[in-house]
């Protein structure tokens, strides 16, 4: 169960030493900045992403301005972004069908399911 509180937007990942760390949602981006490796803690970005996370929170900014807003902070504390490949869009399986047989089916009074056409 996905709870809502996540707030989940796409990932992004950034270089902290020598490791990258993604993150895709705010509250991830909550604990990567309180991490010891997230090199800034005062700034004008530094203020506006800890605001919007909070502001997230409370349901008066979407998770993709706080992803901006991030990407603005670690900007400003010289931490690289790290570009991710995009997606694959996922194979969606077809079923496979027998020679000489038909997936078409109905649905009888009886609640049965019943072939039709082969």
């Amino acid at each position: 169960m996905t709870r809502p509180s996540l707030r989940k937007f796409s990932p992004i990942s950034v270089k902290l030493g020598p490791q990258s760390q993604t993150v895709s949602t705010v509250m991830e981006i909550a604990k990567l900045i309180l991490d010891e490796r997230w090199p800034l803690l005062s700034g004008s970005a530094q203020s506006a992403l800890r605001m919007a996370i909070v502001t997230c929170f409370n349901d008066e900014m979407t998770p993709k301005q706080v992803r901006d807003r991030f990407i603005g902070a670690a900007n400003e504390a010289q931490v690289e972004i790290v570009e991710l490949p995009p997606l694959k869009p996922r194979a969606v399986r077809q079923p496979r069908v027998l020679p000489g047989r038909s997936r078409s089916a109905s649905i009888s009074r009886g609640g049965r399911l019943q072939k039709m056409g082969g």
